[in-house]
């Protein structure tokens, strides 16, 4: 069956006179009836009766068949029929707690919405649809944006590394962006001296307490003139990075 939508109905025509008429219900009267009878709070009730505590929750109602033979103008028996037919169509389903019938509404909540926490949903949503994009995705943006560009893209935890824990990779892709600056040939020489490891496996950079590779590459550069065939000494003989052609 399509689904055709709901009529909304305040809880205040069950106090107009025209519902109050004194009369025998239809069987639509009665499921409606019992419908804006259940209690509609999401917090359990507990009702004292009979020497004992009852529990009713939401979607559920005290009914007896004595009580709503009365209420709809019907015989005990058509009450006890039309909660039978009710209960094999899973409408309702019963039970009996301290000799008290409880009648317990299946789907009420389709039936009765919560509309504050309606609201809160949708503003949750709205929130999550009109948000500002995280870092992440800026991130996740800036690294697709630079791809595209055919550039090499660094994330920032990798920038952000202590210079002491870098790999060896890493320290090689730290100083891409300097090869425009300074050159191929000296940004090659530089990473060959600047990495290579000690016994310990540390980098010969990292043995320093404070480092920058700009300043760093800066005096390099400049002193290329005094190095001249006296390159500093344990420089690699084999090229590396992305850097060789």
């Amino acid at each position: 069956m399509a689904e055709k939508g709901f009529i909304k109905l305040g809880r205040g025509f069950f106090d107009n006179p025209f519902w109050k008429e004194n009369r025998e219900y239809s069987k639509a009267e009665a499921w409606i009836d019992l419908i804006q009878s259940a209690r509609f709070e999401s917090t359990p009730e507990k009702v004292f009766t009979k020497m004992n505590f009852i529990t009713i929750n939401r979607g559920e109602l005290r009914a007896s068949q004595r009580f709503l033979a009365q209420r709809w103008g019907w015989s005990v028996g058509k009450v006890n029929r039309f909660i039978n037919v009710l209960e094999m169509e899973r409408m309702v389903e019963r039970r009996v707690e301290h000799q008290e019938t409880i009648v317990k509404l299946c789907n009420y909540g389709l039936y009765n919405t919560d509309e504050k926490k309606k609201m809160n949903t949708h503003r949750h949503t709205h929130s999550v649809l009109n948000e500002t994009p995280t870092e992440q995705q800026q991130i996740q943006t800036k690294e697709r944006k630079e791809r595209e560009e055919g550039k090499e893209y660094i994330t920032p935890s990798a920038k952000e590394k202590s210079f002491k824990v870098l790999s060896e990779v890493e320290f090689q892709n730290s100083l891409i962006p300097f090869v425009d600056e300074f050159g191929k040939k000296t940004v090659r020489e530089f990473f060959n001296y600047w990495s290579e490891k000690s016994a310990t496996g540390q980098m010969r950079f990292q043995m320093n307490k404070t480092w920058d590779s700009k300043k760093r590459l800066t005096t390099w550069k400049n002193n290329e003139p005094k190095f001249g065939t006296d390159k500093p000494q344990n420089l690699k003989t084999t090229p590396a990075g992305p850097w060789n052609s």
